[in-house]
């Protein structure tokens, strides 16, 4: 059996075994688990370049998981390793699998969008940016026309230059139909960029290269 936490391939005790548990979610809200798994640290240098100095008293365990991978003959799971208990002389994790790490950081369910800090807007504005750029498909975030039901006010709204054959922003001084039109942009993300944001918010990372050059990003 090889443990591999973080890319990089764990020491086991000597003559260790592991008992993994495969359970139905359906039935027990659960996935795939492993019982504790008990691995060196005292003098185990290839443990202690994974796990750091996770006995130092201003460490947080609860809250600490590693990416891992589990495999043997035949056998191959992906999932996190979470930390049960440490000493000096060892630390135990479990690994865990889909919903059964879920289960076991319940803030992956309870985390809504709107709490995180996913940064700002950049300073973006109709007088240093056109149209064609805001709605291009390689931006991160577009500013297509749209009307705050609540207030009426025009956002990101544009008009047809015939002469130069191009859309350009509106601004109040075109307001010929008595509206008023916002200043500023109101943006529209990307998802493949507002997906990365959450996960650098989340602390995870990720490989989305698939999505990143697929044809219908």
């Amino acid at each position: 059996m090889i443990l591999t936490i973080n890319g990089q391939q764990i020491a086991l005790k000597k003559d260790a075994s592991i008992e993994y548990v495969s359970e139905n979610r359906i039935f027990t809200d659960a996935d795939d688990y492993s019982m504790e798994i008990e691995l060196p640290l005292a003098g185990c240098s290839q443990n202690l370049a994974v796990f750091g100095m996770l006995i130092r008293k201003d460490v947080d365990a609860e809250i600490i998981y590693y990416d891992a991978v589990l495999q043997d003959t035949n056998f191959y799971k992906r999932g996190a390793v979470v930390i049960t208990e440490i000493t000096h002389e060892y630390v135990k994790v479990q690994f865990l699998e889909k919903r059964s790490y879920q289960n076991f950081f319940p803030r992956f369910d309870e985390k809504y969008i709107n709490e995180l800090d996913l940064g700002e807007w950049p300073a973006l504005t109709p007088s240093n940016t056109t149209p064609q750029q805001m709605w291009s498909r390689w931006q991160d975030y577009t500013a297509l026309p749209l009307v705050n039901n609540s207030t009426g006010v025009m956002q990101n709204c544009v008009k047809w230059n015939s002469s130069q054959n191009r859309y350009e922003w509106k601004t109040d001084g075109d307001n010929d139909d008595d509206l008023d039109y916002s200043k500023g942009f109101s943006f529209q993300p990307n998802l493949l960029w507002l997906t990365k944001k959450i996960c650098d918010a989340l602390g995870y990372t990720y490989d989305f290269s698939i999505w990143e050059n697929s044809s219908t990003r």
